[in-house]
């Protein structure tokens, strides 16, 4: 999947994904903020990639298998 990340922290290394539908995301689109689902994610703090996390940054992922799964196999994109 495709998506943008919507929150992050850098203390603990976790943040939250936003998908993205048509290259652009549903709430930027609509203005609508609670209706888009967002994924959760985590990275170890000694993640090389934790630099690469910016708000609004895209990025691919595997989506959770379950309901309270979180986001994983994360593929920085430019």
């Amino acid at each position: 999947m495709k998506g943008t990340f919507s929150s992050y922290d850098p203390a603990t290394g976790e943040g939250t994904i936003t998908p993205t539908r048509s290259g652009v995301s549903f709430a930027a689109a609509t203005g609508f903020f609670l209706a888009d689902k967002a994924y959760k994610f985590k990275l170890p703090l000694t993640d090389k990639n934790l630099e690469k996390i910016e708000l609004g940054a895209s990025v691919e992922f595997d989506e959770p298998k379950g309901a309270k799964g979180k986001a994983t196999n994360l593929r920085f994109t430019s």
